[in-house]
C-alpha cells in the first residue's frame, strides 16, 4: 500500500517558522506511518524563492532529520497558499516494497563555467548524466524510466532549447514514434544556481523488479505529442512488483488537433484539462475519483483565488499542490498531472 501526505507550512509566518512548522508535521506523519509499517520515499519540496532559502533549509531539523534521509528534489515553484512559502509532498510506502526510485539531477555552477549556457547543451549534459547513472546499474532509458520532470528556468525562451535536446536523446536510445516515449511533464522551475536553465527528475524502476507498462491515449480529446515536435506519453498504467499506478503527465487545455483551447479563460482550461484527464484514465479502467492526488502548476498568479476556488468545488475530495509554473505555450494558462490507483488501493 503507498500513500502520498502533502504538507503545507501555515502562511502569516517567517520562513524559519515555516521549517518549523513543517518539521513538526513531518515528525507527527512519521509517527503514523511507523504505526502502519510504511516509512517515507521520497520528498518533494516546493519552494518560493531557493536561491535565498537553500541554505537554511539545508541546515534546519526538518531537512536533517527527514528529508536528507530519503530521495528528494527541491524545486523554486512558489506555492500559491497565501504566504505560504514551502509544501512538501511525500510519497510513502511499506518498508519492503523499494521497486521505484526518485532521483534528482541538478546542475552546478562548474557545469556552467564550461561553456554550457544554454538550454540545449544543459538539458544534454543532465539526460547523459541519467543515461550514464542507468547503464551503470544495467538499466536503459527505455525500458526503465517510468517518467521525467523537466523544470525550465524562462520557459517562453528556453523550453525548444530543451526540447531538441531530448528529441534527439530519445532517438538515440529508441524511443520514438513507432516505439513509445516516457510519461512527462516540462514546466517553468528553477534551481538555486542563477545560470542554470534546465533540471531534471526521475523516476526508475529498479532492476530487480519485474515491470510492465500501457501506455494510455485518449485520441478522441488529445492527439499523440510528436504530432507538435515533442517527445513524451500523456500517461501510462504501470504494474512494478506488486504495485499497480497510474501516471498522468502534465496536461493542457488541448484538443484532438493539438489546438489550445479556451484562450485567455483559466477556468474553461481547467475544466478541458480535468476532462482529458479523465479521458486519459478511462483508457486505463480507471476514473476521477481514482486520483491520489494533483499537483496544478498555474503561469499568472492573479488567478490564484479563481483557481483556489475551482478546485474547491471541483476537486474537494483529492489534494492537491498549487504552484506557480508557467506551462510550455504562453497561452496556457494552467497546466496539472496526477498519480491515480484503483480506489482502495491507496490512502492520500
Amino acid at each position: 500500500m503507498n500513500q502520498y501526505h502533502i504538507l503545507s507550512a501555515s502562511g502569516g509566518v517567517d520562513w524559519n517558522d515555516q521549517l518549523a512548522d513543517l518539521h513538526r508535521q513531518m515528525t507527527e506523519l512519521s509517527r503514523s506511518l511507523q504505526s502502519q509499517g510504511l516509512e517515507l520515499r521520497w520528498v518533494k519540496v516546493f519552494v518560493s524563492d531557493l536561491a535565498n532559502q537553500q541554505m537554511s533549509l539545508h541546515e534546519s531539523p526538518l531537512f536533517v532529520e527527514y528529508i536528507s534521509r530519503v530521495a528528494h528534489t527541491v524545486v523554486e515553484q512558489p506555492p500559491l497558499a497565501a504566504g505560504v512559502k514551502i509544501m512538501l509532498l511525500a510519497a510513502c510506502a511499506c518498508v519492503a516494497n523499494d521497486c521505484v526510485q526518485m532521483e534528482s539531477w541538478r546542475l552546478s555552477g562548474a557545469d556552467l563555467s564550461d561553456g554550457c549556457h544554454d538550454s540545449y547543451n544543459q538539458a544534454m549534459l543532465l539526460f547523459e548524466r541519467y543515461v550514464a547513472s542507468l547503464e551503470r546499474r544495467g538499466l536503459s532509458l527505455c525500458e526503465h524510466c517510468l517518467r521525467t520532470w523537466i523544470y525550465v528556468r524562462d520557459i517562453d525562451n528556453n523550453y525548444a532549447g530543451m526540447v531538441r535536446a531530448r528529441n534527439e536523446v530519445f532517438a538515440r536510445h529508441g524511443l520514438t514514434p513507432s516505439t513509445h516515449f516516457i510519461v512527462s511533464t516540462g514546466i517553468g522551475g528553477a534551481t538555486a544556481v542563477p545560470g542554470a536553465l534546465v533540471a531534471l527528475d526521475t523516476l526508475t524502476a529498479d532492476a530487480s523488479t519485474t515491470h510492465e507498462v500501457r501506455f494510455l491515449e485518449a485520441l478522441d480529446h488529445l492527439n499523440r505529442t510528436h504530432e507538435y515536435g515533442v517527445a513524451f506519453e500523456r500517461g501510462g498504467l504501470f504494474r512494478v512488483g506488486d504495485e499497480e499506478f497510474c501516471l498522468i503527465s502534465g496536461t493542457a487545455s488541448i484538443d484532438r488537433g493539438g489546438r489550445v483551447l479556451h484562450e485567455g479563460d483559466v477556468l474553461a482550461q481547467a475544466a478541458r484539462i480535468r476532462e482529458n484527464i479523465a479521458a486519459l484514465l478511462a483508457d486505463g479502467g480507471l476514473t476521477l475519483a481514482d486520483v491520489c492526488y494533483y499537483v496544478v502548476y498555474v503561469r499568472d498568479v492573479s488567478d490564484r483565488d479563481a483557481v483556489c476556488d475551482y478546485l474547491r468545488h471541483n476537486c474537494a475530495d483529492v489534494p492537491c499542490v498549487l504552484v506557480h509554473a508557467p506551462v510550455c505555450r504562453s497561452n496556457w494558462l494552467i497546466e496539472m498531472e496526477c498519480v491515480a490507483r484503483r480506489r482502495g488501493s491507496v490512502q492520500s
